[in-house]
């Protein structure tokens, strides 16, 4: 794991760190939900909504080994021009159309490639997979009795599983985004250097970073999540790892920061994606850890 300071603490002084299962106590006046984030009383002078999390000073990235973090870097300075998304076929995902015209809108015509509901079968993501060199995929999940057959959920019913990403060989691929449930949990949680796990599969297979979850997250947070991770990254000039600690402030921040309740007024991305996710900022609470908290950044 390694850190980089960031520059979303305030000042950048000395300040207690609570994460998530820290010192506090339960708010009664909180209305049922994910149990309430850790209150530090000397950090309530620093962030009106609640306790400064580590991401608040710190930029992290994960490896899953030094060989992995080697390769990664020989692949880093790959240009990111193209993005393939594959949306899992599941009607109850109401907001992951929205995320992947978002993400589409970010790349030119000629660049991108969506394979949507039926079209996202496991014969034509394999095939596609190496032409692309972003790929985002918004269904997939960890397999703890058999490791090796985590995956992405495909269309027709298959899974990409992390064997046929091990045999996959990417020589393109800069980004790989996998906005779906505990996605970046080590698959074998008997290794403890997780090297069995669809981020490490992925790197294996030539792409030197990607994000994951660690837990089943909710659709609308991921969504915007995935969002605002994306507008960060490609037209703000942050780097992926920068682009998702950003994008997880600003998500925790809504309820307590007009500036970040009001942050899809701004973008220049589909009309209907952006009016459902303000929507969405403006009348729900992801304050709480368990909204955000969950991706995190593999590689380099």
């Amino acid at each position: 794991m390694a850190g980089q300071g960031g520059d979303g603490a305030g000042d950048g002084g000395a300040g207690n760190l609570c994460p998530p299962g820290g010192a506090g106590a339960p708010d009664p006046q909180r209305p049922p939900g994910p149990p309430p984030s850790p209150r530090c009383p000397s950090t309530r002078r620093r962030w009106a909504g609640g306790a400064v999390y580590a991401l608040d000073r710190f930029t992290f990235a994960y490896v899953p080994s030094a060989q992995a973090l080697y390769h990664a870097r020989l692949a880093v300075d790959r240009p990111a021009d193209s993005l393939l998304a594959v949306r899992y076929p599941d009607p109850r995902f109401q907001y992951a159309d929205h995320a992947v015209d978002a993400a589409l809108d970010l790349f030119p015509p000629e660049k991108r490639q969506a394979l949507r509901m039926e079209e996202a079968r496991r014969k034509a993501v394999r095939a596609a997979f190496r032409d692309a060199s972003v790929l985002f995929f918004t269904h997939g999940q960890a397999d703890f009795d058999q490791p090796l057959r985590s995956g992405l959920l495909m269309a027709d019913g298959k899974w990409l599983t992390l064997e046929d990403i091990y045999d996959l060989r990417s020589e393109r691929a800069r980004l790989a985004v996998l906005a779906a449930c505990e996605t970046g949990l080590p698959s074998d949680l008997r290794n403890i250097e997780e090297v069995v796990s669809l981020p490490s599969g992925l790197m294996q297979a030539g792409v030197p970073g990607v994000v994951g979850s660690l837990w089943s997250v909710l659709e609308a947070s991921t969504a915007l999540l995935m969002t605002l991770f994306f507008e960060y990254w490609r037209t703000h000039g942050l780097s992926p790892p920068q682009a998702l600690r950003r994008a997880q402030q600003i998500l925790r921040n809504g309820p307590t920061n007009i500036e970040a309740r009001q942050v899809f007024r701004r973008y220049l991305m589909p009309r209907e994606a952006a009016e459902a996710f303000h929507i969405e900022m403006r009348l729900r609470d992801f304050t709480h850890p368990f909204y955000w908290a969950a991706f995190t950044y593999t590689g380099v």
